[in-house]
């Protein structure tokens, strides 16, 4: 197991050396456009967008490592480009364009280093054969962070929009090439965004070579964890949409409480006396793990207030709409992506710190303070 602080700096150094000697063998975003346009095709869709973020209403005293994400933000104008004749290489696929490896299909640079750093040191190049897949027309949906459901949900699965467009200005729909054996809650997100099993291909080769790769852009601005408001907004009425007559109308609280104790960290170790003030206010418990896809979806669309340990099930607030969420964190260490969701989709967002246990695994929180936000 590769250490998380020898992996930065491993990412670091080869970030510094991708933007100064590296510069010739990376196709960035403005290279991959001209390239679409001279010899590919390029069309772009919606508009640039231009919104700001503020401070949550508690606590009074909020965190530096907050604050730096207060400001006003932009997402261009979004974009599909197709790219004739690529070369997929590695078990985390890397498209090669004539030696030039393509940023956007992998979301960004970190992403590249790490399919490259992963396709190199992943045991599973000992027991597969260096077989290839060519493919007529495709959409790469994967790279070595996609096992997430963050980073599938905002870097994978909302790009089926520019899919989807690409399909109807050409009438070609791509094949979607995604990770081998992927999770259920994967192929039932595809389902709901109205792609079907033969829409996809898992990736179980290390090369490759497609004849059209549709590289939608990435709209996310990468270091501040911003997604584009345009598009959050479509996926969420594509999935609940999708989610519609799957799942029986809600006889659920409105008030959710989402448990980590089926996870291996990040726990709450007094959720239980949590849960009894919680539950004397009307919220029920759920396990995510034990939840289909569509019954996430419905569950998070008709929450009015959503209480939830810091972790992935908090992507689903995408999906909520007109509710307050409270973020449960151990420590500042984590990311604010959760605080950049729910302000980008209009919902109200304060947090709670908690306090780390002796083997900094777990955590709890005072359930008093918990009170207090709501």
């Amino acid at each position: 197991m590769i250490g998380r602080k020898y992996l930065s700096q491993v990412l670091n150094l080869s970030s510094t050396l991708l933007s100064t000697v590296g510069k010739p063998v990376v196709m960035q975003r403005p290279e991959l456009k001209q390239y679409a346009r001279e010899r590919g095709q390029l069309f772009h869709f919606g508009s640039s967008e231009t919104y700001s973020f503020g401070p949550p209403q508690y606590p009074d005293e909020v965190l530096y490592s907050l604050q730096r994400r207060f400001g006003e933000y932009q997402t261009p104008k979004p974009f599909v480009a197709e790219v004739r004749d690529v070369s997929l290489i590695g078990l985390y696929p890397i498209p090669f364009k004539r030696g030039n490896a393509l940023v956007e299909p992998v979301v960004s640079e970190r992403n590249l280093i790490l399919n490259l750093f992963y396709s190199v040191v992943d045991s599973r190049l000992q027991h597969r054969s260096l077989t290839s897949k060519d493919f007529d027309c495709a959409c790469l949906l994967f790279n070595s962070q996609s096992r997430g459901v963050f980073h599938w949900m905002v870097e994978d699965a909302l790009r089926a929009e520019g899919v989807l467009r690409y399909e109807e200005k050409t009438g070609r729909r791509p094949t979607l090439i995604i990770p081998p054996n992927p999770k259920s809650w994967q192929t039932e997100t595809l389902e709901l965004l109205g792609f079907e099993s033969e829409d996809w291909v898992e990736w179980d080769a290390f090369r490759g070579k497609v004849d059209r790769l549709v590289v939608p852009s990435v709209r996310r601005i990468y270091d501040d964890g911003v997604v584009s408001p345009a598009q959050t907004e479509w996926f969420s009425e594509r999935m609940v949409g999708g989610a519609e007559g799957q799942v029986e109308a809600s006889k659920t609280s409105s008030r959710v409480y989402i448990s980590r104790d089926d996870a291996g960290r990040r726990r709450l170790t007094n959720e239980d006396d949590l849960m009894d003030q919680l539950g004397d206010l009307g919220f029920e418990r759920h396990y995510l793990e034990r939840m289909s896809t569509a019954q996430i979806v419905s569950l998070f669309n008709n929450a009015n207030i959503i209480v939830a340990p810091h972790g992935a099930g908090l992507t689903n607030i995408m999906f909520a709409t007109d509710a307050s969420v409270i973020e449960l964190r151990p420590n500042d260490s984590y990311s604010w992506v959760y605080y950049v969701l729910s302000e980008q989709n209009g919902l109200d967002y304060c947090y709670v710190m908690g306090d780390d246990d002796k083997e900094g695994t777990d955590f709890r929180v005072e359930p008093a303070k918990v009170i207090d936000a709501l």
